[in-house]
């Protein structure tokens, strides 16, 4: 059946979600021409609705897959969404922002920990991450964000599929070398002493961060 803006405004939410991840598998551009022929028909709280429900994080991966027209839909998906207000949209360009240094940097960080006191699990992990790997200096802030992590209901079930979506975004702002040439660790600021970093690796569940295993942060060496 050939699909016109008449039977797309009609169709569930839930099938054009799927419909979203099926098309992608011709490239981000065939997703976003969709996504835009279907929202065109939509109220906005429709539309947030739905990304909310995907959820855009899944989404991450994509940002440097395919061809330039590919990659321009991405980062136009991501403005676009991002002004309707969904988190994870917004978190992705604040990050991307200070991992290429642009814009505001003290902005974006006061725009993340603002998502992170939400209570959304995966944007305050991100929070103590980019704290962590791009803050100058260690601050109270920091030390609040980890315990607000450790402290959270998702800690135990969320916190690996967390980092894999925080990892997608490096890879996806095209800094592979983060992620992959880089052995994975976090440096707690209440348990760690003389400086040293305490490695979570392979992480399966909650545990003291000192016998935790977990993939957080990149670590020299």
């Amino acid at each position: 059946m050939r699909l016109t803006n008449n039977n797309i405004k009609t169709l569930p939410t839930d099938i054009i979600s799927l419909l979203m991840f099926l098309v992608l598998n011709g490239g981000f551009e065939n997703c976003f021409n969709f996504s835009v022929a279907w929202a065109r028909t939509q109220r906005p709280a429709v539309i947030v609705s739905l990304l909310d429900g995907l959820p855009v994080r899944a989404l991450y991966k994509f940002g440097n897959i395919g061809s330039d027209a590919d990659k321009t839909c991405f980062y136009r998906f991501f403005r676009i969404v991002g002004d309707l207000g969904v988190a994870d949209a917004i978190l992705y360009r604040r990050c991307r922002e200070i991992i290429c240094g642009s814009g505001n940097i003290d902005g974006h960080f006061t725009v993340i920990a603002a998502l992170a006191r939400s209570g959304h699990f995966m944007q305050m992990v991100a929070n103590f991450i980019v704290r962590n790997l791009y803050m100058v200096d260690y601050d109270a802030d920091v030390v609040e964000a980890l315990l607000g992590i450790y402290q959270h209901p998702e800690y135990k079930n969320g916190l690996a599929a967390a980092l894999t979506h925080v990892e997608s975004i490096y890879t996806s702002v095209g800094r592979p070398e983060i992620t992959t040439k880089s052995t994975f660790g976090v440096m707690c600021h209440i348990h760690a002493s003389e400086n040293k970093m305490l490695l979570l690796n392979g992480y399966t569940g909650a545990h003291d961060c000192s016998r935790g295993r977990g993939k957080m942060l990149p670590s020299s060496g």
